[in-house]
Order: C-alpha cells, then sequence, then structure tokens
C-alpha cells in the first residue's frame, strides 16, 4: 500500500503535541514534521492555515548551514540610532529536503536579527534578490541593506566589528523570516485533485537560522605581517621643539573576505620600549581583500620627540598601535571597537635628508 508523503509527514505532528514532556531531540523532530507538514498541504494546493502560518514561522531546522563568501560593511555613518550599510554578494545556504517534494528556491528576501555571542546585536531586511539552487544548496545575494544596531547594544555591537578586525575568524548569527519563492514539483498522484505537480509558490514568514564564520582581518599584535612599512612621503620638524610629523605610506593586509569602511582612524603609538609617543593616524581607511595602501601620519609628542626621531632616522624602530583611549574614531561605534586593536609596525631607518 502507498502513503502518500504528507500523511507520514502529517503522522509526527502529533509529537509537538505532547513536546513539553520529551525531551529537546523529539520536540525539535515535531515541530520540524509539523512544519513540512504544513508546507506539503501547502505546495499541493490546500492553503496555509493560521496555525500552520506559526508552525513555519519557528526555526524548524529547514536551513542546515550558512556561509558568506563575502560581506560588505560600511561603518562611517554617524547617524543615531546607529544605523550602517551592509550587503554581501554570497551568500549560501544548505536547505533540508521536504518528504515527498523537489522545490527550487528561485528568489527570497528576508529579515534578519544579527546575533552574536548569544545577543541580539542589531536587526536588517534585505531586498528580494534572485536565487539560484543546486541539490540542497541554494546561493543568493544581499542587497544593500540599512543595519539597524539595538540602542541598548552598541557596546556588543562594537565588540562585534572588533572580532572582525583583530580576529583569525570569527563566527556569528543571523535568525531570519523569510519570503520565498519556490519551484515546487510533487508526485502527480499526491497533488490530485488538489493541484499542479509542478508550479511556482511564494511562501512568507518562513523561519530559520544559520551560523556564519568568517575570517577576520586578523590585525594583532601576534601578526606581524599585518601592517608593513612601505616608504616615506614627507617629514617635518620643529627646530625649537624637536617634535616632528612623518607621512608614511603604508600596506594592510587583510586577508579575510570583508570589505570594511571604517573612515579615519586616529591610533596610540607606543615604541619598542613601551613608551608613548604620540599619534598615527590612519586616512580613509576603506578596506578590502589583500594589501591595502593607506596614508599613516605620524604625530610626535612633545616630551619623546627627540628620542624617536633620532631612533627612526639611524636604526628604525618596532611600533604597537592601538586604540585602548577608545578615541580612534569620530564614529564612537568603531571607537569602542577600536580598544581591543593592538597591532605592530616595523620603521626601518629613514631617510631623510
Amino acid at each position: 500500500m502507498k502513503i502518500a508523503p504528507y500523511a507520514l509527514v502529517a503522522s509526527a505532528v502529533v509529537l509537538s503535541t505532547t513536546a513539553s514532556a520529551i525531551p529537546a531531540f523529539f520536540k525539535r523532530a515535531g515541530d520540524q514534521a509539523a512544519a513540512f507538514a504544513c508546507l506539503f498541504n501547502y505546495f499541493t494546493g490546500q492553503g496555509l492555515s493560521d496555525a500552520c502560518s506559526m508552525t513555519i514561522a519557528t526555526d524548524f531546522g529547514i536551513v542546515t548551514s550558512g556561509s558568506l563568501s563575502d560581506l560588505t560593511i560600511d561603518l562611517t555613518s554617524s547617524a543615531d540610532p546607529p544605523s550602517f550599510k551592509w550587503s554581501s554578494t554570497g551568500l549560501t545556504l544548505g536547505l533540508l529536503s521536504i518528504p515527498g517534494v523537489s522545490y527550487q528556491v528561485t528568489e527570497a528576501k528576508s529579515r534578519n536579527i544579527l546575533n552574536d555571542n548569544n545577543i541580539d546585536i542589531a536587526r536588517f531586511e534585505t531586498p528580494s534578490a534572485s536565487a539560484t539552487q543546486s541539490g540542497a544548496s541554494m546561493t543568493t545575494t544581499v542587497g544593500q541593506s540599512p543595519l539597524i544596531v539595538y540602542t541598548d547594544k552598541q557596546a556588543q555591537f562594537s565588540a562585534f566589528v572588533g572580532a572582525l578586525i583583530t580576529k583569525p575568524s570569527h563566527t556569528f548569527s543571523l535568525k531570519s523570516s523569510g519570503d520565498v519563492t519556490v519551484l515546487v514539483t510533487i508526485p502527480v498522484s499526491y497533488t490530485l485533485p488538489f493541484g499542479m505537480p509542478s508550479t511556482s509558490i511564494k511562501v512568507n514568514g518562513v523561519g530559520c537560522s544559520a551560523s556564519y564564520t568568517m575570517a577576520g582581518v586578523n590585525l594583532n599584535i601576534n601578526n606581524s605581517n599585518g601592517l608593513q612599512f612601505k616608504s616615506l612621503s614627507s617629514h617635518t620638524v620643529d627646530p625649537i621643539t624637536g617634535a616632528f610629523s612623518l607621512t608614511l605610506t603604508i600596506i594592510l593586509k587583510n586577508p579575510s573576505q570583508l570589505y570594511l569602511n571604517l573612515g579615519d582612524l586616529t591610533l596610540d603609538t607606543v615604541d619598542g620600549t613601551g613608551v608613548a609617543v604620540g599619534t598615527t593616524l590612519l586616512q580613509a581607511v576603506n578596506l578590502v581583500p589583500g594589501d591595502n595602501t593607506i596614508t599613516a601620519i605620524v604625530t610626535s609628542s612633545a616630551a619623546a620627540s627627540a628620542t624617536l626621531y633620532k631612533k627612526v632616522t639611524t636604526m628604525g624602530d618596532t611600533w604597537t598601535l592601538t586604540g585602548a583611549a577608545g578615541t580612534g574614531s569620530k564614529n564612537t561605534v568603531v571607537a569602542a571597537a577600536l580598544v581591543s586593536l593592538k597591532a605592530m609596525i616595523t620603521i626601518p631607518a629613514l631617510n631623510v635628508n
């Protein structure tokens, strides 16, 4: 005897009615079975009841994995509350199969919550975008979207940005409610008399979540290749105080697929002996993957001028750049993110003749 797939799926729904009395694993299975039954009925033309709308709005595990081939964040906005631009050209999701249904996602948009360290810190809504699917893997884009930081979670968002800048990798998650258009194919014997065996259907409010691990910029004190001196462009020295300014061209290496627009960054500068010697302004930091050429303007403090100037013009030095003072950017979110930054750069003996 042949049993329709929707009947097999629906038979497991009873698990969800006693979910509170059974282990979480079985509750998850019951939630998933109930959602599959709802979707199967919907795909076969039986409609989506209010109860089913609520069922599929939960995260029932239809997304099994997530990856971003790139991520662009423009952090230069001064909006209050903080709102930044966020996009990706390569969002890939692994999808779970629905028993008795062959489906291809062709279009998607979503409302999303950015979660870091189990804390919801920001939200964004994506515009509708076309999707392609190969087997159980769906790829789409995240069009440029306003990323709105929750007003009481600015510190957590700054920590998220700081992790992307300073760590080798960072994992975060997105909790989504998606509106998707799917091309559905169901064996004819299971669809009659409800509908056609192959049709395009839009399903709103599908709940899902996925974790994403992205390589970070890895700009930290243990990465000696993160910042590299390239050339001295100009220098000035005050003949009375000995205070000086050096305009350098440096290379900031970004091994990740992150595109981060951070604007101007002013970092405290410490010499090789651990003495604070002034500040370094990194102008218009707009990172792309690979080598980034940046203008750095070093301004000495009066107390350290003579000693430091002699050192960098005769033997060179190794400096540590840090945002520890929390004033590294006019943007308060970025300034707070830089508190965790400590990056080293080796300056060779400079020819100032």
